[in-house]
């Protein structure tokens, strides 16, 4: 807004003037005529049309400029302006402005609402004096109002104009200002005619006002709604999180602790489904240890619940996520835009829980145990928005925190019970090798020294001794058989079985066709010989699948005679030279020394483009 020129005028009672510029005075009827009657009907007969508008309008802003183009119409003016009034700050907002038919709606356009006029009423030209002539327009030079918007670039330079103070009675609602061009009188009669539609501007402007506080405070009502809500849900959760701090000080069975608390999640976050994944650092697979579908725990012991509890891998991306970001993250399986980067060109079956339940949106937050990642939770929603998000993940959190104690307090408790019995294997081992192997040891020692010094006598007495002599070899190999299985098993089922096993966990992420051959009769291999052998195969499966990008992998396992066995993983990938020098090759060394240990014959054939195959023979004859 520009503040309007300083006038020199006297004020006059009448408008009319042959000067180029209006004199500030108040503006009065000359006389009656036909012309004012005629005047007055068009303004009644507007107002009407307003009335209806006004009844039938959901949002009575809308009239605001619709109401200013009326009294300029009727008043036969150029242009003009609508400010509201704000007492408490003294301040005139311009609602609508309107010159030469360009019509800018402040009060219902975003973009010119950002830029909406605001002054001071005492800056204002004449504000005194407007303000003086009670229920009549005061006519002075120079509008007072300039939006700096493009729409209005070109300046139209000054005008008459005439300025009236809109009232609710006795209280200020705002000002109506009407705008000519300097080489035109202001016209007292056409302007007097816009009294009553003056007063139903007042009205609107008031309604309006009326309008946006009520929205105001319907926003203030929904927030304070939004935040006791969240209030509630934070106490709900309070409670919750007290009840799962009880039970962790006291729980004796994590299984059930753990399915006690993802059912407390699953009922703070709204969440339909859920499961909690633990991650084997052994096999590198996860495995699901809680588990809750349609409003009830899964009993993972039963044999409907097998597909549930077998060892699975995360799609790499997601794990990345779960494991670098360690903030969690979710996905709507619809709207691929609508997922973290990583995940958009994945489809839901990626997804194995969340194809089960039918959920559409999947929630995967990290169990954070120092600073490693040792599992995830995984909420699935029937709708969710990203608004939600932050909440959920608040919720989910303090939660998660106290199933990580309670992992913790299993893993030390198992590491102390692992320790005692490894202790007490190693004990008994310990007083076998010491007593019985010995023992047994001295005795066939001492029958061959008795047997070489007796000479023809031993004959006297072979039978017995003999059997003697052989049930003290056959004692003493069992006692060392004794030893060695004190230490549990890697292949508890035997090498083949073992080899198939790792192959199905590693048809978890890789997509290509991957065959496991058997040939000949598997007999049994010392415990060393075959627990060796099988970390080669899984060690080259493993990397065919990640990294040779393979179209197909072969693996066998063969036993030619009673004997030997050979262990052979064949890939179609992009191979390697393998006399070039490459840094991270430690798998190739690892194998290598396993053959190495248990006497077996190891080879490596590969080129660039023909594939990789590793083949473990034992024994290397």
């Amino acid at each position: 807004m520009k503040p309007s020129r300083s006038h020199t005028l006297q004020t006059r009672p009448s408008v009319h003037s042959s000067a180029p510029t209006a004199d500030p005075g108040r503006i009065g009827l000359i006389g009656g005529t036909s012309e004012e009657a005629a005047q007055l009907s068009a303004a009644s007969a507007v107002l009407q049309r307003s009335l209806e508008r006004l009844t039938n309008l959901s949002d009575v802003r809308l009239l605001v400029s619709e109401v200013l183009t009326s009294i300029i119409e009727v008043a036969g003016a150029d242009g003009g302006a609508l400010l509201r009034y704000e007492p408490a700050t003294r301040n005139l907002v311009l609602q609508s402005y309107v010159l030469d038919g360009l019509v800018l709606d402040m009060a219902n356009n975003e973009r010119l609402a950002r830029k909406q006029e605001v002054m001071p009423a005492e800056k204002f030209p004449h504000w005194k004096d407007i303000l003086g002539a009670t229920d009549t327009f005061f006519a002075y030079n120079d509008c007072g109002v300039r939006p700096t918007l493009a729409e209005l670039a070109r300046s139209h330079g000054p005008m008459n104009s005439a300025g009236l103070a809109l009232r609710r009675g006795d209280t200020i609602v705002g000002l109506l200002v009407l705008v000519y061009r300097l080489s035109v009188e202001i016209p007292a009669e056409r302007i007097l005619a816009t009294r009553t539609l003056t007063r139903y501007a007042a009205l609107v402007l008031e309604l309006a006002w009326l309008a946006d506080a009520s929205r105001e405070a319907a926003v203030i009502r929904a927030q304070a709604k939004a935040a006791e809500e969240r209030a509630a849900e934070l106490a709900k959760a309070n409670a919750a999180l007290s009840a799962s701090i009880e039970m962790l000080t006291s729980f004796e069975d994590l299984p059930r602790f753990t399915s006690q608390i993802l059912q407390e999640v699953i009922r703070a976050s709204g969440a339909a489904n859920g499961s909690v994944s633990l991650f084997d650092e052994v096999t590198d697979t996860l495995r699901r240890i809680a588990v809750y579908i349609d409003g009830e725990a899964v009993d993972l012991a039963a044999p409907a619940a097998t597909a549930l509890t077998q060892p699975f891998v995360l799609l790499p991306a997601a794990w990345r996520l779960l494991r670098e970001a360690r903030t969690g993250f979710w996905v709507d399986w619809e709207t691929p835009s609508a997922r973290p980067p990583e995940l958009r060109d994945a489809s839901a079956h990626v997804c194995a829980f969340t194809q089960r339940t039918g959920d559409r949106f999947a929630a995967l937050l990290p169990l954070i145990l120092h600073g490693a990642t040792i599992g995830f939770l995984t909420l699935g929603f029937r709708s969710f928005t990203e608004e939600r998000w932050p909440l959920v993940r608040e919720l989910c959190g303090a939660y998660m925190h106290q199933l990580t104690l309670a992992l913790q307090s299993e893993r030390i408790t198992e590491s102390v019970k692992s320790t005692a019995i490894a202790e007490e294997r190693n004990r008994l081992a310990r007083d076998i090798h010491d007593t019985l192997a010995q023992a047994l040891a001295l005795i066939v020692m001492q029958l061959q020294r008795a047997e070489s010094k007796l000479g023809p006598a031993w004959a006297c007495a072979r039978e017995p001794l003999d059997t003697v002599r052989q049930l003290a070899v056959e004692g003493l190999a069992e006692a060392r058989r004794s030893v060695s299985m004190l230490r549990p098993p890697v292949t508890p089922h035997g090498l083949a079985q073992a080899v198939q096993e790792v192959a199905d966990l590693v048809r978890g992420y890789y997509r290509g066709p991957l065959e496991v051959r058997v040939t000949g009769v598997s007999h049994a291999l010392e415990r060393s010989v075959e627990e060796e052998l099988f970390a080669i195969a899984r060690e080259a499966l493993t990397n065919a699948a990640r990294h040779s990008q393979a179209s197909r992998i072969d693996v066998e396992v063969a036993y030619p005679d009673q004997r030997s066995v050979r262990v052979a993983v064949t890939d179609d990938g992009v191979g390697f030279d393998p006399e070039q020098p490459r840094n991270g090759r430690y798998g190739l060394v690892g194998m290598s020394e396993r053959a190495s240990r248990i006497g077996a014959a190891l080879t490596l054939a590969s080129e660039p483009g023909a594939g990789t195959e590793i083949v473990a023979v034992w024994p290397n004859d």
